[in-house]
């Protein structure tokens, strides 16, 4: 019986060190420190009130205990030193010896093997990046590792991500899911030391700059056509999306007869992005009804809460998707900064503002003069599309919109 229970302990005892070595790094590193504290304190009772017992001199076990205590962190024990006490004088007692002893080597073993397995982890992920064509993303952030992680579903291709910094956890989460990191100083500035290390040679390259900062988009896009000229890649099998004006950047980075550059480049605009979304998920055909000629029975009008990037954006592709045969097109904007926004709209669609119905306040969307409208318009009112740029001012004032409408 005595030799089933422990096979049973010891494989209970194995199981747990396999699922420490299972867990997540985060989670991982806070158990060794919670079992690291454990043995310590367990050690300390041990050693000093083994060897007190036995040497009598309070002097001497102060200074010993702690370097017993040390040592078994490294998988030393000094059983002999407390043999004949009595706190290791019965089975139980010896048994917490041995455990004590082995969670503190077992906390040890458990910071560095997640520590040299990360390491390990990484190197392997950029080792098999270089293979395949390949996806180089620039940017860590939500909406990059979405991409990354699509663009490993399509299969076919391996994805690294580029970026200056980043916390070790995220690093060996995407590698988990199969992504790569590149880090450094010289990765983000696109230096050619580490895109050596991509092998680029005969693959192709599609680029994706997607930093949560533009400027830094176009810097590193620039830098790594340089990188890539010097490396003879040709042009034809490189590609580079990027956030920013079209009519700017796309000229200073596609290949022309005359000049090295990407083969495709493809500048989007985000809040032209966002907008077009805003369709797609909320159409403005879906909020009138139609009669059996196809014509419209009702009009359309609707609001729109901020007049920056964003909320002109949002206006034009409302002006361009909310016109129907038999109804009249109608919006209202709010923003406290309407005249100085709209200097470059007024240049670029001039008729626009002229030609349609819009009317404009300089109100914020959070004072009385906006809910005073909504109220008066409510039974005619098909959308209200709030569009600061700010996300968090974007949820408040949806927040208290849907309280007041509720």
């Amino acid at each position: 019986m005595a030799i089933i229970a422990a096979v049973v302990l010891s494989s209970a005892i194995l199981l747990g060190l396999i699922l420490n070595l299972a867990l997540r790094p985060a989670a991982a590193a806070k158990l060794s420190v919670w079992v690291m504290a454990l043995a310590m304190i367990g050690g300390l009772i041990y050693y000093g009130v083994g060897y007190m017992e036995l040497s009598g001199d309070l002097a001497l076990t102060a200074v010993r205990t702690p370097v017993f205590v040390l040592r078994m962190f490294v998988g030393v024990n000094e059983f002999s030193a407390i043999k004949g006490s009595r706190i290791v004088s019965t089975p139980l007692g010896t048994f917490g010896f041995w455990l004590v002893h082995m969670l503190a080597f077992c906390s040890v073993a458990s910071v560095v093997m997640n520590t040299l397995g990360a390491a390990l982890m990484r190197q392997l992920r950029l080792f098999l990046s270089r293979r395949g064509e390949l996806t180089l993303i620039y940017g860590l952030n939500e909406n990059s590792i979405a991409l990354g992680k699509e663009c490993l579903a399509a299969g076919g291709n391996s994805v690294v991500f580029i970026v200056e910094q980043a916390a070790p956890a995220k690093i060996t989460e995407l590698n988990a899911a199969g992504l790569s990191v590149l880090t450094g100083a010289d990765a983000a500035a696109a230096g050619p030391a580490s895109i050596r290390r991509l092998h680029l040679k005969g693959r192709t390259l599609s680029v994706y700059a997607l930093d949560e900062a533009e400027d830094k988009d176009l810097f590193f896009a620039l830098r790594l056509l340089d990188t890539l000229e010097k490396a003879g890649i040709p042009a034809e099998r490189t590609s580079v999306t990027l956030p920013g004006a079209e009519d700017v950047i796309a000229s200073m980075l596609q290949a022309t007869k005359d000049r090295y550059g990407y083969g495709f480049v493809n500048v989007f605009e985000p809040s032209v992005l966002a907008a077009r979304a805003l369709i797609r998920m909320v159409p403005p055909w879906d909020y009138i009804s139609f009669g059996a000629d196809g014509r419209a029975k009702e009009d359309f009008e609707c609001v729109v809460v901020g007049f920056g990037s964003h909320g002109q954006a949002v206006l034009k592709q409302l002006v361009m998707n909310g016109q129907f045969a038999g109804s009249k097109f109608r919006a209202a904007v709010f923003s406290p900064n309407f005249k100085k926004e709209s200097g470059y709209l007024r240049s670029d669609c001039p008729e626009m503002l002229r030609q349609y119905e819009i009317e404009s306040f300089e109100e914020d969307a959070r004072g009385a003069a906006f809910y005073n409208y909504i109220e008066q318009r409510l039974s005619t009112l098909k959308l209200i599309a709030i569009a600061t740029g700010d996300p968090d001012q974007n949820r408040e004032i949806s927040d208290s919109l849907m309280l007041f409408l509720k």
